[in-house]
């Protein structure tokens, strides 16, 4: 339904928008979900146009399907699979794969961790939240 953070998830498969855009670029912060560019079930062009950069606009009105209107939260989809399905056992294998293994993985990505806190500090880690030290 839209419920996807707007600058701060991947829901564009391009990266999150507030890390991907210019530094100088206003972040407009009355925008907070996907749905708050969206209007009668459709993008709302005139808004995505104004407050992204034209090739981000561009994406996301040509090859991101519009959220449905339903009251079901969004899901998050594992870009690495396939079938989108997340597991800790694809994310450590994924990780034992990389070349640069790390031993941070080992702490964040452990069997029994509700997948919420998982996921949040990976993103802590990877300074992709802006959070103080």
């Amino acid at each position: 339904m839209g419920s996807a953070l707007f600058w701060f998830e991947n829901w564009t498969g391009l990266g999150d928008l507030y890390f991907m855009t210019p530094p100088d670029l206003f972040c407009d912060e009355t925008v907070n979900n996907v749905c708050d560019v969206m209007q009668y079930g459709q993008w709302d062009e005139a808004k995505i146009r104004q407050i992204l950069p034209e090739e981000f606009a561009n994406h996301i009105l040509k090859h991101t399907k519009v959220p449905m209107l339903y009251d079901v939260l969004d899901k998050p989809f594992w870009m690495l699979e396939s079938r989108g399905d997340f597991s800790v056992k694809l994310a450590w294998e994924y990780v034992r794969r990389s070349q640069e293994p790390c031993n941070a993985y080992k702490n964040i990505w452990v069997k029994g961790l509700p997948f919420k806190i998982a996921f949040l500090m990976w993103k802590v880690w990877r300074n992709k939240l802006p959070v103080d030290d």
